[in-house]
């Protein structure tokens, strides 16, 4: 639990001083490491807050980051749920 919780931290402050890059990176390591890590919403929706633009190319649309999250932990749930099944194997 409380490295759940000093991750999170580090995420914080990736999110607010590090390049984007390093805290796409690093939210993709909390999320194999923690299950339903749902940390990383909230997180990447305060780097949106912080530095999110409109950008033409997404059609204005400023949450990108928040989007990607959504996505990710979407993703995440996924394939942990289709890669650790625990129930009888249907064949």
């Amino acid at each position: 639990m409380i490295s759940r919780v000093l991750f999170s931290l580090l995420l914080i402050v990736s999110a607010s001083a590090f390049p984007v890059f390093i805290t796409i990176i690093l939210g993709i390591i909390g999320l194999v490491l923690y299950k339903n890590y749902y940390e990383l919403i909230p997180i990447f929706f305060i780097h949106d807050v912080l530095y999110g633009v409109p950008r033409t190319r997404y059609f204005g649309f400023m949450f990108v980051m928040t989007a990607f999250a959504f996505v990710l932990v979407l993703l995440a749930g996924l394939l942990r749920k289709q890669l650790f099944h625990t129930g009888p194997m249907k064949i």
